[in-house]
């Protein structure tokens, strides 16, 4: 056998080893790279579901919240004892909902009412005697806001509740309230 011969068959045999060594780490990483795709797209889908479930909570809570005020405006006053904890859902869910947003609009929207649900919680909440239930007139102005605030979220939402609305208060309402909440606040002259 010659040299030569032998010296091209170590050199071939060199060459298909180094080539099937850049080959097996080629196939390799694409295979990591598909492994690492398919997981994060995994991962993705799940936050997803997370917050479609987020927001279908928030329609219930918010829209509850919603039906809540058109119920107290109704009776003219509020629950005996309730113990309503609608703020605990945005707390809950937001980072999923900041993660995938239906879009900034509804976010926005949505975000602002429930900024002002652990205030609504806090007032539906509160234990009252029978002599206290009765709405006065800063009650009014505060519901009326919280309606204001809080109808927009469950249009965004898509909620469909069960009970019937209630109108917004006119201009002379709101001026009447407003008038018999600044007498209630001034200073007395009786002794």
């Amino acid at each position: 056998m010659r040299l030569d011969s032998v010296l091209a068959a170590d050199v071939s045999a060199g060459i298909f080893g180094l080539l099937g060594v850049g080959v097996g780490g080629v196939v390799s990483w694409l295979l990591q790279r598909e492994r690492a795709k398919a997981t994060r797209q995994r991962e993705n889908e799940r936050l997803k579901r997370e917050a479609d479930t987020a927001w279908q909570l928030l329609s219930f809570e918010v829209g509850n919240a919603l039906e809540t005020v058109y119920d107290v405006r109704r009776k003219g006053q509020w629950p005996i004892g309730a113990s309503r904890a609608w703020a605990a859902t945005w707390q809950s869910s937001r980072g999923a909902l900041l993660r995938h947003p239906r879009d900034q609009r509804s976010l926005n929207v949505v975000a602002a009412a429930c900024a002002s649900l652990d205030e609504l919680q806090s007032a539906v909440n509160s234990p009252r005697s029978d002599t206290e239930r009765s709405l006065t007139s800063s009650d009014q102005l505060f519901l009326n806001r919280m309606q204001q605030i809080l109808a927009p979220a469950v249009e965004e939402l898509g909620f469909v509740g069960t009970a019937d609305s209630v109108p917004l208060a006119t201009q002379r309402q709101l001026e009447d309230w407003e008038a018999e909440d600044r007498r209630k606040r001034q200073p007395s002259d009786d002794p």
